[in-house]
């Protein structure tokens, strides 16, 4: 009788664990796992100046969001919808999550209809003859920029968001920039040409140097190798260098060496064993007499290109 009592309470010992077993394993199959973020959209090209908004067609609620580059989008939430605003060209990641922390991802392009040039308004004065490059950043396009022209007023080139447009002569030069979205803009540039080699500031530099020298566009043309060349006959001056006759610079004035414009001026002159020789009248002025040394600049225009150069040496032989 005892051992049937013990095996009875044994059986239901068993019945009991297992049912107690049972009854966790039941629980541990009802545990749902979080709900993953879904939305409307997953990738987005948007236009600059525009707001778009994604559905949040899922997730575990409270949501929060935000741009990994917000000089190209910014993004707000409001209840289960995405608001985003594409600020300038670029790319950018919305970043979503949830009160399960839960996360998901929106990669955005953002483009513009336009390009457009920080200064519009372009002009370049230039040297005649003497080509000069001016810088012209790009302030708006979708990047990947091509240039070309068929004007022979200028060549432009460009790096990356700058543009280098160089005049080469008189006139209206037109240019194409090409981006990666394949839009195509035209631009224009007025070159204009000028005589003037040197402005004020440039002769107040001159002047103030009391070192003996010969230029010649822009290039200082003497030293100490060379013949130097101080001689006078009758009113006609002759100043200069020569390095065996093989190359050399001859100007000659006629007058006296006071400040003031001369008459009769020329050049004779060589700057390259095998180059061309400049036989040509000069226009010459002395800027400055201080007694002891004359100043003087001088320039002439030969196949559409001012040649200058200045010069300070001794007044007397």
């Amino acid at each position: 009788m005892k051992i049937n009592n013990i095996i009875g309470l044994l059986g239901l010992s068993s019945f009991l664990l297992l049912n107690s077993s049972c009854s966790k394993d039941e629980e541990a199959i009802n545990v749902k796992e979080p709900e993953e973020i879904t939305l409307s959209e997953s990738v987005l090209n948007l236009e600059i100046n525009t707001n778009n908004s994604v559905e949040i067609l899922s997730g575990g609620g409270d949501y929060k969001v935000f741009s990994t580059n917000e000089e190209v989008l910014t993004v707000e939430v409001e209840g289960n919808q995405i608001i985003t605003n594409a600020i300038m060209p670029g790319n950018a990641t919305v970043i979503v999550s949830d009160l399960n922390n839960k996360y998901s991802e929106i990669d955005v392009s953002t483009y513009t209809l336009e390009i457009a040039l920080e200064n519009e308004d372009l002009e370049l004065e230039i040297l005649l003859g003497h080509p000069e490059t001016i810088i012209v950043p790009i302030a708006i396009g979708n990047g990947g920029y091509e240039v070309s022209t068929e004007s022979e007023q200028i060549d432009v080139t460009v790096e990356k968001s700058i543009i280098y447009i160089t005049g080469l002569k008189a006139g209206e030069g037109i240019f194409t920039i090409t981006d990666s979205y394949g839009l195509e803009q035209d631009f224009s540039i007025d070159i204009s040409t000028t005589l003037v080699a040197y402005t004020e500031k440039d002769l107040d530099e001159i002047m103030s140097d009391n070192a003996s020298c010969y230029f010649f566009n822009n290039k200082q043309w003497d030293t100490a190798f060379y013949k130097y060349i101080n001689e006078t006959e009758g009113d006609m001056h002759h100043y200069g260098w020569n390095y065996y006759n093989s190359i050399y610079l001859h100007i000659y004035f006629q007058g006296d060496k006071n400040q003031g414009v001369k008459s009769n001026s020329s050049i004779y002159a060589k700057f390259d064993s095998r180059g061309e020789i400049f036989d040509e009248e000069l226009d010459l002025e002395i800027i400055k007499n201080d007694g002891d040394k004359i100043w003087v600049v001088y320039s002439f225009i030969k196949d559409d290109k001012l040649n200058y150069g200045h010069f300070c040496q001794d007044i007397d032989p």
